[in-house]
């Protein structure tokens, strides 16, 4: 759940989103319409009267300038707007909001913009999210044959989030994975522009006799009214291997949790809390703490004296500070969060949680990854290298979305279509299979 704005590209998540707060519904004014009214104050940087029709709390946490830096880093990455193309309205009783989801149409890239309205028809939500085009992304990898599984719809959790099941048509007991997403409010593919990295993993694993879940998050679907990693992502993984377990078909003890960038660096401790889980697989986890990632991110991409690199030294001063409390919000590159989420994340040391288990675990890593780096998997060696149940590899030409490439690695890579790379897959069916 990193919110971001101006800076978007510079945090773990790839994608852009703003701050939410959710209250109860009672009734439904014109949801659709405001929604419309709204993108097209938006598009006339009209901000004050979008302002106008925030709730209290999104106003305190999107004043106007805020809200301009996170328009203006929307049209950076994606041009000017064009048009809204399609309109969805849908009611989410568990969070009391209405949901309106405008797809709307941007000179680089289509765009999902999410506004979630309480009972008086203000604003208490505002997302902005990447759309793949209906053409990109759409041909499975050349290591998937999908004939070789079925596609089962799976609910995960109280919330019910929608997931898909890829089960295999062989072996009447199947080893199983369920898949964890980084930081952002993704969907179960986690699409990355034209790039679906978990609807690849699916399938390759499908297509090799592993059933594989995979989830819509929390936050792609309701505005997230508690602000810690519990609420973002442990809870609806832990669910997520609950649900899988009981699935007919699956093996019992094989039920195994592979989490990419933040769900990577979370899955020792959803495995610490969950006895079903069988072992772990870490893709671009991080080992050190969250604010000096975003620090070095920031310098990379922006350098060492720039506007971005200031504001995220005062974001890590906020963040190392003893004194913190946890009802306090910190500034986060332009975007306000709860205290509380970085109080729990400063308090969590995945390579230790990860030593500590007994279970079997696989690290792998991009080399050409710029958002979690080298160093981090060389947190995870120290940990745990030389022990007899883990193992772990990195890829040369690999970036954070372990797709091939060549040369550094930028933000605008990650919109070029491609795959997950097919060693990637090979050496998971391999592991998998030696367990």
């Amino acid at each position: 759940m990193y919110f971001k704005s101006q800076a978007s590209d510079l945090v773990i998540s790839c994608l852009v989103c703003v701050v939410v707060a959710g209250v109860a519904l009672a009734a439904a004014p014109d949801f659709e319409a405001s929604g419309r009214e709204t993108v097209a104050e938006l598009s006339t940087r009209s901000f004050d009267k979008v302002i106008a029709r925030f709730d209290e709390t999104m106003t305190q946490r999107l004043p106007r300038e805020k809200l301009a830096l996170a328009w203006g880093s929307v049209i950076g990455q994606f041009g000017e707007f064009q048009s809204i193309t399609t309109v969805r309205v849908r009611e989410v009783p568990a969070q009391g909001v209405y949901v309106v989801e405008l797809t709307s149409a941007f000179e680089k890239a289509p765009l999902l913009i999410r506004l979630a309205f309480n009972d008086a028809g203000r604003i208490a939500g505002l997302f902005f999210l990447p759309v793949a085009p209906p053409a990109a992304g759409g041909t499975p990898p050349p290591y998937a044959d999908p004939s070789t599984f079925i596609e089962i719809p799976i609910s995960v959790g109280p919330f019910k989030l929608p997931g898909t099941l890829s089960m295999p048509r062989g072996p009447a007991h199947v080893p199983s994975v369920v898949l964890v997403h980084g930081s952002g409010p993704h969907d179960r593919d986690e699409t990355i522009g034209p790039n679906k990295v978990f609807r690849d993993l699916a399938w390759g694993l499908a297509s090799r006799n592993i059933a594989v879940l995979r989830y819509d998050k929390r936050s792609l679907l309701v505005p997230l009214k508690e602000g810690t990693v519990k609420e973002e992502v442990t809870e609806d993984a832990s669910a997520a291997v609950d649900v899988l377990a009981s699935q007919p078909g699956i093996a019992a003890g094989k039920v195994f949790v592979l989490g990419h960038s933040l769900g990577g660096t979370l899955a020792p401790r959803i495995a610490a809390a969950n006895p079903k889980v069988g072992g772990i697989i870490i893709m671009a986890g991080t080992t050190r703490q969250i604010e000096d990632i975003i620090l070095e991110q920031v310098r990379y991409l922006k350098g060492a004296e720039s506007r971005e690199m200031a504001a995220a030294e005062e974001f890590a001063r906020r963040v190392r500070d003893p004194q913190l409390r946890a009802d306090a919000t910190i500034d986060v590159m332009g975007a306000p969060m709860p205290a509380a989420y970085w109080l729990d994340l400063r308090a969590y040391r995945s390579a230790e949680v990860a030593a500590s288990l007994r279970i079997p675990m696989l690290v792998l890593q991009g080399e050409r990854d710029y958002q979690v780096r080298m160093a981090d998997f060389e947190g995870w060696k120290n940990a745990v290298d030389g022990r007899r149940y883990a193992t772990l590899k990195s890829y040369p030409s690999l970036n954070h979305l372990f797709i091939a490439g060549i040369g550094d690695s930028k933000p605008e890579e990650y919109f070029r279509p491609g795959h997950v790379d097919p060693q990637v897959i090979a050496d998971i069916v391999y592991w998998i299979q030696r367990q």
